[in-house]
């Protein structure tokens, strides 16, 4: 899903930090540089984005401070704030306030799941976080807001009411901070977050029970509610309530709509407006489920169809097939053969990525506007290959029109393509940041060069599909680094990349169709690509494989130079820095 609907976090919550390292001045100029992090008054509602929070828990970690984030929860002003506790202290009892707690779930914990289990003599919060069960900074920031529940159920009930265990999913390190901070036996590395407590707490009377306070606090959270549902599309709502399932077979429609609260037909109508449908969206997370599954060798084919819902292998190697023009078993083979030398199955991630390389002030800035227009966003995502890789998922939202080619999503100059190449290029494949100025211009230029010779092919614009194949014209040199590749290789090794990016399936068609046969089209990009290669290391190109279906050898090499001096003059007119503020 898009990075702008991942959960922000307000900077009053980490004032703490200021507290804790008040006699390490150099790390705190060093976490608001990196982070973005800044002392603002208790009221304030600026706020960092999601993924600075998540990198900052990851760095506070790898600098030997585990439960830094923990400890900040156990520190907040509980009486400060939106006045939420405020409402939930008003309830009559404790199971009162649990179940509005539940409630309002969605506005406080929109990236994970929260259930209450009650037994015979005890009872229980659990929390899954959704969908990054496995990043670092995901784990970290439940765990603080472990503390935060334990804490804050004492407050509504009014006392010290001790949790009788904790489970947390992090592993346990040489630190006891948090079994100190929640005051219970922890059990760490565990498959959830949970919180027990005995069951007769939940009848307690609650000492700030007031019926009118509680009637009048709650006619101002409802609307808070509605309000936040209206911010979020039913399509965003139901990628949510599917990443959360770990079987994708009880996802059918009916079953879809009742979790969220719809008739079917409702449900169905609602999707349509927003111009899509349950079935496109299901189709969707199987394939991003297939493909990350098929980086764990052990997984095996007739589980993992299984969990996405098909009745037989069979059934999901024909689908995967029509998805991606290859086999499940192909694609496993052909992603060993081209990255033969990939660590670890989550080599591809951009959590994996140094803190670093990751990090973007300015895009922290842009983002704090109270108005923001993403294509102006471009020059933020330059040096930020985390928030690049992001962006390429965003490419895959249902909204994008993929047979528009580049034009509508490249209107302006300085467009976020301009930079994707050598984020990609320095963090897809271990290659330094410190990339020669030399390299990072040939690899801007061949991607770029790749791209504006189909956008001006005559032959190929009376294709239907000419936008789709400027897409993946352009996406094939941008997703692998500048290397001796035949160009079927090069092809072949871009559709893994831009696969397990997310890229839509339309355009990876055309990227197969050219790494396993030669077409017009990819003998013509082939040579265009050729010809740059020659001007550029001034050596005279080899004729003998012009078609005569390319027209006149001299024109189109004309045309193909006017192309190079366009792109060569683009790159060497100065760039500029436009100020956040000017976002409208």
């Amino acid at each position: 899903m898009p990075a702008r609907q991942q959960q922000t976090v307000q900077l009053r919550y980490l004032q703490g930090l200021y507290i804790r390292y008040r006699d390490r001045p150099a790390l705190l100029t060093e976490l608001e540089c990196l982070f973005g992090l800044r002392q603002v008054a208790v009221d304030s509602l600026s706020e960092i984005a999601a993924e600075s929070a998540l990198q900052l828990n990851e760095y506070l970690h790898a600098i030997g401070d585990p439960h830094a984030m923990s400890w900040v929860a156990s520190q907040l002003d509980l009486a400060a704030g939106d006045g939420f506790l405020y409402y939930l202290r008003s309830a009559n009892v404790l199971e009162t306030a649990i179940a509005e707690l539940l409630r309002f779930a969605p506005m406080l914990f929109s990236d994970g799941e929260i259930r209450v289990i009650t037994e015979a003599e005890q009872w229980q919060i659990q929390l899954s976080p959704q969908p990054q069960t496995e990043r670092l900074g995901c784990l970290l920031r439940y765990e603080a807001i472990v503390v935060w529940l334990i804490r804050g159920v004492s407050c509504i009930v009014g006392g010290d009411v001790r949790p009788l265990s904790v489970r947390v999913m992090t592993a346990k390190t040489d630190s006891t901070e948090l079994d100190a901070l929640c005051a219970a036996p922890v059990c760490y590395q565990a498959s959830d977050f949970s919180v027990v407590w005995p069951n007769h707490y939940l009848k307690t009377k609650l000492p700030g029970f007031s019926a009118s306070l509680h009637l009048t606090l709650q006619s101002l959270f409802n609307q808070r509610l509605q309000h936040f549902q209206a911010q979020h599309t039913l399509l965003w709502r139901t990628w949510q309530h599917l990443a959360r399932g770990q079987q994708l077979a009880w996802a059918d429609l009916a079953n879809t709509a009742h979790a969220l609260g719809l008739s079917s037909a409702s449900f169905r109508r609602q999707l349509s407006l927003e111009g899509t449908s349950f079935r496109q969206i299901s189709v969707q997370m199987k394939r991003s489920r297939a493909i990350h599954a098929l980086l764990d060798p052990k997984i095996r084919l007739d589980d993992l169809a299984h969990l996405l819902g098909f009745a037989e292998r069979s059934t999901f190697e024909r689908a995967f097939g029509l998805w991606f023009a290859w086999s499940p078993s192909q694609f496993r083979r052909e992603l060993n053969q081209s990255f033969p030398r990939r660590q670890n199955t989550k080599w591809h991630v951009a959590e994996v990525w140094s803190f670093a390389e990751c990090h973007s002030e300015r895009l922290d800035e842009a983002l704090d506007q109270e108005r923001v227009v993403w294509s102006k966003l471009a020059p933020y995502w330059l040096d930020n290959p985390k928030h690049t890789a992001l962006l390429l998922v965003e490419l895959n939202l249902l909204e994008i029109d993929f047979n528009q080619g580049m034009h509508a999503f490249a209107k302006f100059e300085y467009s976020l393509e301009s930079y994707t190449y050598r984020n990609l290029l320095c963090s897809s494949r271990g290659v330094p940041p410190s990339l020669y100025q030399e390299q990072y211009r040939r690899a801007m230029w061949a991607a770029n060069f790749s791209r504006a010779v189909l956008e001006d092919c005559a032959f190929a614009a009376l294709d239907a599909e000419h936008g789709l194949m400027v897409w993946a014209a352009f996406f094939h040199r941008l997703a692998t680094p500048l290397e001796d590749l035949p160009f079927a290789e090069h092809c072949r090794r871009s559709a893994l990349l831009l696969i397990l990016w997310g890229i839509n399936a339309d355009v990876l068609v055309y990227l197969l169709r050219w790494s396993n046969n030669a077409t017009l089209i990819s003998d013509y990009l082939e040579h265009a690509l050729d010809y740059l290669s020659a001007r550029l290391d001034r050596r005279t190109l080899i004729d003998e494989d012009w078609r005569a279906e390319f027209g006149s050898q001299d024109k189109v090499y004309s045309q193909w130079d006017l192309i190079l001096k366009r792109i060569q003059a683009r790159d060497q007119s100065p760039n500029p820095n436009p100020n956040p503020s000017c976002i409208e």
